[in-house]
């Protein structure tokens, strides 16, 4: 279930009672999509069908700092790919100022049968969140409450 691309992406790792992803982008937008990469592998088994139906979803983000604009957007996605069973084929995160973000996910709805929702996450935590540079990159451990 890992996506790990020359350092940049994610991995799930272990964490008691809840699942949880270490993820690696050069920016904060890209470590915005790499989570939401994360929660779409989480969410979703199986691959859109041909034909399946299209959705998108916007999200604007305000935040106090990056963690907390990790942890918004994150949550903003997370409530999008479930309320809208919305499975997004193309993540786009733009950085408006410091603490802001436009999301716009655009996909397909999952059909329950090519494409299923197989997990239900409560929420995104900020347990463990602290984004810190390695290399030029960025990187965070994320948890997700399920």
């Amino acid at each position: 279930m890992d996506r790990v691309h020359g350092g940049v992406g994610f991995e799930m790792v272990e964490h008691t009672g809840d699942l949880a992803a270490r993820l690696r982008a050069p920016d904060l937008a890209g470590l915005i999509e790499v989570g939401i990469q994360a929660l779409r592998a989480l969410l979703f088994e199986g691959t859109p069908p041909p034909g399946a139906r299209a959705g998108r979803g916007k999200a604007h983000v305000n935040a106090v700092d990056r963690e907390d604009l990790l942890v918004q957007s994150l949550a903003e996605a997370l409530h999008l790919m479930q309320e809208q069973a919305l499975f997004p084929c193309e993540i786009r995160v733009a950085l408006t100022g410091e603490r802001e973000a436009q999301l716009t996910l655009t996909g397909v709805r999952a059909d329950g049968h090519e494409l299923r929702q197989v997990e239900e996450i409560k929420a995104v935590t900020y347990h463990a969140v602290e984004i810190q540079e390695h290399d030029g990159e960025l990187e965070t451990l994320i948890v997700f409450d399920v």
